[in-house]
């Protein structure tokens, strides 16, 4: 799952805001681990479905995308 939110630059990851999220999508017991921000021109860069979810949360505040299979996060570089 990744939750996209809309928020001022430079503030802190709100992740009470993303659990909020979740569960008025109906998601319970949410463990988020990891966070991040993107640019304010990322959307140029995404391919679907990130670039409309991104878009979403710019108009909306926030989106969330839900993958129907377990998703491996790819290691830090």
């Amino acid at each position: 799952m990744l939750v996209f939110l809309r928020h001022p630059i430079g503030s802190a990851h709100d992740l009470s805001a993303a659990e909020s999220v979740a569960l008025e999508a109906g998601w319970t017991e949410v463990d988020f681990t990891k966070a991040g921000t993107l640019p304010s021109d990322a959307q140029a860069e995404m391919e679907e479905p990130f670039a409309s979810r991104y878009r979403s949360a710019m108009q909306n505040g926030a989106a969330l995308l839900v993958y129907d299979t377990v998703v491996k996060p790819a290691p830090r570089a």
